[in-house]
């Protein structure tokens, strides 16, 4: 890893928002694309899930996120929870003119756009992230031949909180609900996305179910290209500090984060 050296540009500061600890698989692609900045996360614990909110509530929260990342003065908004996007978009004009916004639904729908041979998707997501057909519209502008079904996640990203601070002693109710999501999904489909950045941590049963010509991707993958993409030179300067901040229970979100960064080097 480089150090900035006098004079150079200066070590970028991201802003990354999740409704708990999902976030978290946009870190690690963060950090796997090999981009070195100062990270602030917030997990917004408190209020979980966002997935069963109402429109009005995810606008006010979406406002709220937007207020927090323009008075820290970061580079770059980097929204980790789709369903908060579905309406945090609406407030970047709250951010300095100088600070990017980078989608999460945009780069998805992009990279799904440009993976060969999709003709059918499904994009599975939280209950409130489906409803508002965020995906598909953001798909059907680049590739409105692909056929996209969008499949409700229902409380998949709760049970997956749950899980990570001991609240769920056994992993069962958690395997069975991602069974139930994934009856959901087309045979036919060429692809699926984890349209829920939660849904990460629950690959490997993902894979258990879907047939083994089904490929996966996650959303953060792509948005991480354009993060880099949009720092260039200064992806490599100089440090991988990550804050993370909640506005739930401390010790539940410092186990959360402990076992899920275990996980996620592993």
């Amino acid at each position: 890893m480089q150090s900035a050296e006098p004079g150079s540009p200066s070590v970028a500061h991201l802003f990354y928002f999740d409704s708990g600890i999902g976030g978290l698989s946009g870190v690690k692609a963060t950090r796997e694309a090999g981009i070195h900045a100062k990270i602030t996360y917030i997990g917004d614990s408190r209020r979980i899930p966002y997935g069963l909110k109402t429109e009005e509530q995810l606008d006010r929260l979406g406002r709220k996120g937007m207020e927090e990342a323009a008075s820290l003065g970061v580079d770059a908004v980097v929204p980790v929870c789709h369903t908060w996007e579905t309406k945090a978009k609406n407030h970047t004009t709250l951010l300095p003119a100088n600070t990017r916004y980078i989608s999460l639904i945009e780069s998805g729908a992009a990279g799904v756009a440009g993976e060969p041979n999709v003709s059918k998707v499904a994009t599975v997501s939280t209950n409130a992230t489906a409803d508002s057909g965020a995906y598909a519209k953001a798909i059907h502008q680049i590739a409105p031949h692909i056929d996209v079904h969008e499949v409700k996640g229902h409380n998949l990203a709760m049970l997956i909180e749950q899980r990570a601070s001991d609240k769920l002693p056994s992993k069962r109710p958690l395997v069975k609900e991602v069974e139930r999501v994934l009856g959901a999904v087309p045979t036919d489909v060429d692809l699926v996305v984890h349209a829920c950045t939660h849904y990460s941590f629950v690959d490997d049963e993902f894979a258990k179910i879907l047939p083994a010509n089904v490929r996966r991707v996650s959303s953060v993958g792509y948005q991480a290209q354009q993060v880099k993409e949009f720092l260039g030179d200064r992806a490599s300067l100089g440090t991988d500090e990550t804050r993370f901040f909640t506005t739930g229970d401390v010790d539940d979100f410092r186990t959360q984060v402990t076992r899920l960064v275990t996980i996620l080097r592993n």
